[in-house]
């Protein structure tokens, strides 16, 4: 969970590394998120490491994309020179139409196998305005939180979203 109101700009990880090492007994390293944050970086310092340990392949330049909240995608060179990789947040993923479908049916807390945004068009002219935020205008783009693209975005064109989803 991140940003949430009662944490200011901490985020919230599912379980705590202090209570595991205790537990188990195993010296545990943890909480690399907020350190990370802490110290002036993004938040996501290790994504990008099992990326490579797990999806990396000499001789084969891949490219992974991963649609979660918000978006991003990691290169990986074939030769395996690490300091080749290039990671980055695209823009959001999820987290528009999760924050839409809770907003409008408070029973559904997201689009389940797409069924709303199936039965939907294009809305060019908000497609437009999207297109126009200044995080996708960065020339270095960087990891950004769901609180960075939130439906404030849409707002601006509701009437518009709201005939083309619900249509």
């Amino acid at each position: 969970m991140h940003q949430q109101n009662k944490f200011g700009n901490a985020t919230l990880q599912i379980g705590d590394g202090d209570h595991l090492a205790v537990a188990t007994e195993i010296i545990t390293v943890s909480d690399f998120r907020q350190k990370h944050i802490a110290a002036g970086g993004e938040g996501a310092p290790l994504a990008v490491y099992g990326d490579y340990l797990i999806f990396g392949k000499q001789g084969e330049d891949r490219i992974l994309l991963n649609i979660g909240g918000i978006a991003n995608f990691t290169y990986l060179p074939g030769n395996m020179n690490s300091a080749e990789i290039f990671s980055t947040d695209t823009g959001p993923g999820n987290t528009l139409m999760d924050a839409f479908m809770q907003q409008h049916f408070t029973e559904k807390y997201f689009d389940k196998d797409a069924e709303l945004a199936k039965k939907g068009n294009v809305n060019e002219a908000l497609l437009a305005v999207l297109k126009q935020n200044d995080f996708l205008k960065k020339l270095s783009l960087k990891q950004q939180d769901q609180s960075y693209l939130t439906l404030i975005i849409c707002k601006r064109q509701k009437k518009n979203l709201l005939h083309t989803i619900l249509a």
